[in-house]
């Protein structure tokens, strides 16, 4: 599977998130140690195998939950947003810790985090 920084930047900036990529990416990232946001998004779509089919279930998965937050007042939203604060400090800390253990060098931490801070 192939991870990139589109991954990466939610999880840095704790933000709930669901991908839409190869056919098991979001169940991939839990072998790696994340966790999914399933109280968020029904993942059912993740494992099949044909890509239009694998998009338009993720759509008729997230279109509720998206006239759900659309109705929602402007404290209701931020709520939501940080309903699994554990789950977000969780996911950061596990994208620090493999920085660490891969011991990626200063130099190139540095320039992934402004990569993410500044867009």
């Amino acid at each position: 599977l192939f991870f990139s920084e589109k991954i990466l930047k939610p999880i840095v900036n704790f933000q709930p998130m669901v991908i839409y990529g190869q056919p098991g990416i979001n169940h991939a990232l839990k072998e790696l140690g994340f966790k999914t946001y399933e109280d968020y998004f029904d993942l059912s779509f993740d494992w099949e195998q044909d890509d239009v089919l694998r998009y338009r279930k993720l759509l008729a998965s997230i279109s509720d939950l998206v006239k759900q937050i659309n109705a929602m007042s402007k404290e209701e939203k931020i709520e939501w947003r940080f309903k699994h604060t554990e789950l977000l400090q969780h996911n950061y800390q596990v994208f620090i810790d493999e920085i660490q253990s891969t011991r990626v060098s200063k130099d190139v931490a540095d320039r992934v985090f402004r990569l993410f801070y500044n867009n």
